[in-house]
């Protein structure tokens, strides 16, 4: 749900914060006074179009804040598209700001995040749903229009299994229709891949090869210095005049004649004694080590080449040198796949028309229950529509095949004696179509031209779909255009009953809606210093009379009029009861 929205120099609007809960809120006042200026703010933070037209005259900067609460279905479907674009992921909060600019240099702010506008529509997509706006009503879309159906008729198991069929037809139909390329493509892949196989075989890489070489490399291209510097160290520990070991012999000789004179002296002779150990044993070591010290140029050569061929074809292919030990069983897998490719063809031949039966079993139940619930939908919409004045209408939910054009249109099912194209929701496009009047054409929702009309079918379908629509916010903007009375009081009847299991906001002239509402707001124009600015109000009780009375009488509001004001509350109330 809506929680806050703050408003900085919009339009009129110069500072305003306003507080939301759930049920049903109405916004309402005299014409111009800003109510729908508050809906534009709301649109524009869930990815509308900035225009520097909105900026207040005076300001450099127009800034608005909203922040939503998000649970269950909402909260999963947020938090994914949130994580997709790395965005920090609040406890069941999102938090979205954005400034237009008159230099153009405008800002959106998602969790703190900067995003672009296009990111912020793919994360607000279905968390509000504007009425009055038709770029922001989301039962406008086509493919909405269909995920709400299979939702009227709960088919989401269905549909789920639709989709994972379809996966697996179409996993098989590509493999397939790689394998039968041009003959003349796959034989230059095979001779292509004959080569690299062949390459990579005669080379014979082992894993750990690269760092054994490098390493006897670094000890073949200094192995003479290294000889040179072993045998001048062995010489002058052992073998050479004046060698180490003498000149500590005698030292430890010279020491142990005095053993007896001092105690002290016995210790000092042993260490002496022992580091002549240690000299000698690291003097044989030594000489072990010289003599396996190499130095063969050829040796060194070798190791050089085998060295650069490891390394060249590592970067042909794109890997290390331990990598290339996979890639050669990668290359000989799709090799031995083109080269038993009349088999391997013939397998899948057999797997496509299997997997193909079976989606076209699943999709034409999934259409039967769609046509079966198409017709409930639309008896249940125009028992809505009856009770908002247009007892005349008509409805259709046309569950129409896909056009054979488009995305897929390639994967084909049959079903009874024809063939037709099928996709991952099934073999269906759904729209929703209307006619106010006999004898109309009927025409896409999105086509119809009344907003009044449009309002109030969509009000219907929203009555009628409330428990299944996934859109946890209903914003209703002059939803009661062309309707009074007994039409206005149902219209206020029908939004107070979604309301029950959504947040519902409505901007309305009407007393028959507005008495409905649990939280009621009052914008008014004043004038301050000079400059025209909205001012909201959250009204009390009796405040709720005051205007609601306003709302009945116009500007002279007796006591009768207060008096029809309190009836029709108490009435709201009683029916909500």
């Amino acid at each position: 749900m809506l929680k806050h929205l703050a408003i900085k120099d919009f339009a009129i609007i110069d500072k305003l914060e306003l507080d939301f809960s759930p049920g049903m809120t109405v916004l309402t006042g005299e014409t111009g006074a800003g109510k729908s200026i508050i809906i534009d703010a709301l649109h524009l933070v869930l990815g509308g179009r900035a225009v520097t037209d909105v900026i207040r005259t005076g300001s450099d900067t127009a800034e608005v804040t909203a922040t939503f609460s998000v649970d269950g279905a909402v909260r999963e479907r947020t938090g994914q598209r949130l994580k997709e674009q790395d965005i920090a992921v609040d406890d069941g909060e999102l938090l979205i700001r954005r400034i237009v600019s008159r230099s153009g240099r405008n800002k959106i702010y998602v969790n703190g995040t900067l995003v672009t506008a296009a990111v912020l529509q793919a994360i607000t997509s279905g968390l509000v749903d504007i009425t009055g706006q038709h770029e922001h009503v989301w039962l406008l879309e086509p493919d909405t229009q269909l995920e709400l159906l299979d939702a009227f008729a709960s088919l989401g198991a269905l549909r789920t299994e639709v989709a994972s069929q379809y996966g697996l037809t179409r996993e098989i139909y590509d493999e397939l229709r790689r394998l039968k390329l041009g003959e003349q493509e796959t034989l230059a892949r095979e001779d292509f891949l004959r080569f690299q196989v062949g390459e990579l075989k005669d080379l014979a890489p082992q894993a750990g090869e690269e760092e054994k070489l490098a390493v006897a490399r670094k000890r073949l291209a200094n192995g003479e210095r290294l000889r040179t510097a072993v045998a001048h160290a062995e010489e002058s520990l052992y073998s050479g005049e004046q060698a180490a070991v003498e000149l500590v012999g005698a030292v430890r000789d010279s020491l142990q004649a005095f053993t007896e004179v001092d105690d002290a002296v016995a210790p000092m002779a042993r260490a002496v004694g022992e580091a002549q150990a240690i000299i000698e044993d690291v003097s044989r070591s030594l000489q072990k080590f010289m003599n396996r010290i190499q130095v063969d140029p050829e040796k060194l050569a070798h190791v050089e080449d085998r060295l650069e061929k490891l390394r060249r074809l590592s970067r042909k292919h794109g890997t290390t040198a331990d990598g290339l030990v996979g890639k050669l069983a990668e290359l000989e897998k799709e090799l031995h796949g083109i080269t038993n490719r009349d088999e391997r063809g013939k397998a899948l031949e057999k797997e496509l028309g299997q997997a193909r039966k079976r989606l076209g079993e699943l999709a034409q139940d999934l259409a039967e229950k769609r046509r079966r619930a198409a017709l409930k939908l639309v008896h249940a919409t125009l028992e809505e529509l009856g009770t908002l004045g247009m007892e005349r209408a008509s409805l259709q939910v046309a569950v129409e095949p896909l056009p054979q054009k488009g995305e897929g249109a390639d994967l084909t099912v049959d079903v009874g004696e024809m063939t037709k194209r099928v996709g991952p929701r099934g073999l269906d496009r759904v729209e929703i179509r209307f006619s106010a009047n006999p004898g109309e054409e009927l025409k896409p929702l999105a086509k119809v031209v009344s907003g009044g009309e449009l309002s109030r079918v969509l009000l219907a379908l929203k009555r009628v779909l409330a428990q299944r629509d996934p859109v946890p916010v209903y914003v209703f903007d002059e939803v009661d255009a062309g309707v009074g009375g007994a039409v206005g009081e149902s219209v206020g009847l029908k939004i107070k009953a979604v309301s029950a299991l959504r947040q519902a906001m409505c901007v309305t002239h009407l007393p028959q809606i507005a008495a409905h509402a649990d939280h009621h707001y009052v914008v008014e124009k004043v004038v301050q210093d000079g400059r025209t600015a909205s001012r909201v109000t959250r009204l009390t009780a009796d405040q709720r009379v005051e205007e609601v009375a306003r709302m009945l009488g116009g500007l002279t509001i007796t006591d009768a009029t207060r008096t029809h004001a309190r009836d029709m509350l108490r009435h709201a109330r009683g029916a909500a009861a």
